[in-house]
């Protein structure tokens, strides 16, 4: 793409989101070097109230369940991350270790559809867990949905919701869901929002004139706040404050 191509639709974002957004994307594109400056968000969902109404389209032709560690092979498949199996094997086997449950649906015998509810922490990052990552740190009545996918062929079918309300309905009442979502990633923020979960945090990768990494936070009654250098660690539950008891009901 030519640079003049590349100006026209930074000016376009520029209009959309704003400067942090037409920022981010420039970073994210390489067009800003990382060492000059580098801008990266993500927003922190808290289930409200879960929509009934998007799971009555019926799903046939799935069954829904959970995978084992004995799996692991599979939904690495799945992600198609070949070039960096060993990290991701790892990773879920961690996350299995920790207590982590991995929602599946399958199609006859294979799995096309996972999501990951996650106990004690999950970490965020944009770089392959490198040098960019923030660790969320949550108490035993908290689930994270993290590290969700869905093959490609087997989208817009009705899934997801039915995942959610699958993760849902194996925990029991108190229970707090969470999840994390790229700024950038509209699709899956607005498919989150149509199930009832709603922004209560902002956190931001920062990096300026060759710094370390930085993290920062904002919630809806604060302004920004430095969560550290690094690879910082945080309490999620003093990221955003007062939590609502869950209504897990239309």
């Amino acid at each position: 793409m030519s640079l003049a191509r590349r100006v026209g639709r930074l000016v376009q974002h520029l209009g959309d989101g704003g400067l942090a957004q037409a920022a981010e994307i420039a970073c994210s594109r390489g067009i800003i070097p990382n060492w000059l400056f580098y801008l990266h968000r993500v927003d922190v969902f808290r289930l409200l109230r879960f929509n009934t109404n998007a799971t009555r389209r019926s799903l046939s032709g799935y069954a829904l369940g959970t995978a084992d560690a004995g799996e692991i092979g599979q939904l690495i498949d799945l992600t198609g991350a070949e070039g960096r199996r060993n990290g991701t094997e790892a990773l879920f086997q961690r996350y299995f270790d920790d207590g982590g449950r991995c929602v599946v649906a399958r199609c006859g015998a294979h799995i096309v559809a996972y999501n990951w509810c996650l106990h004690q922490r999950y970490v965020i990052t944009d770089d392959g867990y490198r040098r960019r990552k923030l660790e969320l740190c949550f108490e035993p009545n908290v689930v994270f949905f993290g590290n969700g996918l869905i093959h490609p062929e087997h989208r817009l079918r009705g899934i997801f919701p039915q995942l959610v309300a699958y993760a849902l309905s194996s925990y029991g009442e108190g229970t707090h869901f969470y999840t994390s979502i790229d700024r950038m990633n509209k699709g899956s923020q607005l498919a989150h929002r149509r199930l009832g979960f709603e922004v209560v945090a902002t956190l931001r990768c920062n990096r300026v004139l060759g710094s370390p990494y930085f993290w920062t936070h904002r919630t809806s009654n604060q302004g920004g706040q430095l969560a550290g250098w690094g690879t910082p660690s945080m309490d999620l539950g003093k990221l955003e404050g007062q939590r609502k008891q869950p209504a897990l009901s239309g």
